[in-house]
C-alpha cells in the first residue's frame, strides 16, 4: 500500500495478491479537488483467505469523512 502521490491510484493484482499503489491523502488538505480523496481499505482474513472491502473518504478541513 502507498500513499506519497496524494491522489488515488488503481490497484491491481499480482500472482493472486493485491497491490494498492496509492490510497490517497489521509490527512492533508490540498487544494486540488483530486487529493481530497481517499480510500480506506479494510482487509478480512479467514482460515481459506481474505476479502477486501474498500471505504472511500474524503478530507475536509484535514480530517477523514467517510462517504
Amino acid at each position: 500500500m502507498g500513499h506519497h502521490p496524494h491522489v488515488i491510484q488503481k490497484e491491481e493484482y499480482f500472482k493472486g495478491k493485491p497491490i494498492f499503489y496509492s490510497l490517497g491523502n489521509f490527512v492533508f488538505d490540498q487544494r486540488k479537488p483530486e487529493t481530497s480523496q481517499s480510500l480506506i481499505v479494510q482487509l478480512n482474513f479467514t482460515s481459506i483467505g481474505y476479502s477486501i472491502k474498500l471505504h472511500p473518504a474524503t478530507i475536509n478541513n484535514c480530517k477523514p469523512e467517510l462517504q
